[in-house]
């Protein structure tokens, strides 16, 4: 069996030196003692020497271990564990740190991209038709939109921008489309128009006057299905049927008459919205463009064909849209949620619940797109 070493003091090390016949000062001793290795003949005639030290002795006397810590250590382990461990711990090389510097780093830009649709404002849901999963009406709609820019105000204090992007993508109204809605909204369209762009104009001035270290924010105004005046939708002058167009147009003219002249207007007449930032191209859209087909695959196989047959046409590097009421990523496309959430006609057609909630994302300068996240809404 290997030899096990222990720590001696002089009188230990004088009773050694006559068993093995040598002189005490043959023995380099270090701060009064020494650490040596003993056979199992020498270990016992210490022992009959009354000698009772043991390594966790040893450990007392080099760290001043208390009597109480050191009867505690010898209660858990016996001798020979206490010896091995300190072999162990005497064999371990010291670990050789790396100098790691930090560079200084640029100033990298980030563009934020809030995305808002699908409120809905003036459509009620009770709770009676969904199961007891959400109810809706103007009060709700009310908190769930203040909601809305109280936590996007949070969130880009919390993850600063130097640019803010609103795409604003439609549906702010569910309008007078069907029958159905003319039965069970709350208010009429224009009464609903009046009510979102109160709440547009009050968020917009709160991130204004809450984040002044934006430099600019662009505000994207897209009109979507549910806001047309005509039963069907009308594509060569389908913005000047829409309640949500001049809408817009009004928020924008609002906002001039307060001074909120950091905020820029992008009021497409066309369907689409399209804005080139950092070197990506973005575009805008409702996203109502598509029909869902059926299938395993949910909209993602006609999203994606759409998205491939209009890159035909102009480059994109990211689409946004709405209409669809759930939060979806991907690289070509970003769809957006609904602050009306889950409805009747979702219970029906067997879709997924998801709480009210709308996006955020950021665009790195460097990075591309480095963060996605929900903004809840209640």
């Amino acid at each position: 069996m290997r030899n096990k070493r222990f720590t001696l003091t002089r009188e230990q090390v004088a009773l050694l030196a006559q068993i093995r016949g040598k002189e005490v000062n043959n023995f380099a001793f270090k701060n009064g003692n020494i650490r040596i290795r003993l056979n199992t003949k020498e270990q016992k005639a210490l022992e009959l020497g009354d000698f009772k030290n043991s390594s966790s002795e040893a450990v007392a006397i080099s760290e001043n271990v208390s009597n109480e810590e050191l009867k505690k250590l010898c209660d858990l382990y016996s001798k020979e564990e206490i010896g091995v461990m300190i072999e162990h711990r005497e064999n371990i090389k010291p670990i050789e740190l790396l100098d790691i510097e930090i560079p200084p780093s640029d100033k990298d830009r980030n563009v934020g991209v809030l995305l808002m649709s699908d409120w809905h404002a003036d459509e009620t849901v009770r709770t009676s038709t969904v199961l007891n999963k959400n109810e809706y009406n103007s009060d709700i709609a009310s908190q769930r939109i203040k909601m809305f820019f109280a936590n996007t105000v949070k969130m880009l204090k919390k993850r600063p921008v130097d640019e803010l992007i609103i795409g604003c993508l439609g549906d702010l109204i569910g309008g007078w489309i069907h029958e159905e809605l003319a039965q069970t909204n709350s208010m009429t369209p224009m009464e609903g128009s009046l009510f979102v762009k109160t709440h547009i104009v009050s968020g917009l001035k709160l991130i204004s006057d809450n984040l002044p270290d934006l430099e600019r924010i662009t505000f994207v105004g897209i009109c979507g299905n549910h806001s047309r005046t005509t039963k069907k939708m009308q594509f060569a002058n389908g913005y000047a049927l829409s309640y949500e167009y001049f809408m817009y147009k009004d928020i924008e003219a609002t906002c001039a008459v307060m001074g909120l002249n950091k905020i820029i207007f992008d009021i497409p007449q066309s369907e689409f919205a399209y804005i080139q930032c950092m070197g990506r191209k973005l575009l805008f859209a409702h996203g109502h463009q598509f029909k869902y087909a059926g299938g395993v695959g949910g909209i993602y196989p006609s999203m994606l064909r759409w998205y491939s047959k209009l890159n035909q046409t102009i480059k994109i590097d990211k689409a946004f849209i709405g209409h669809w009421h759930t939060i979806i990523n991907i690289k070509e496309v970003v769809v957006n949620g609904t602050i009306k959430g889950f409805d009747a006609y979702a219970m029906g057609k067997g879709l997924p619940y998801e709480e009210p909630q709308q996006t955020f994302l950021i665009l790195n300068d460097k990075r591309g797109f480095i963060l996605h996240t929900p903004i809840f809404c209640d």
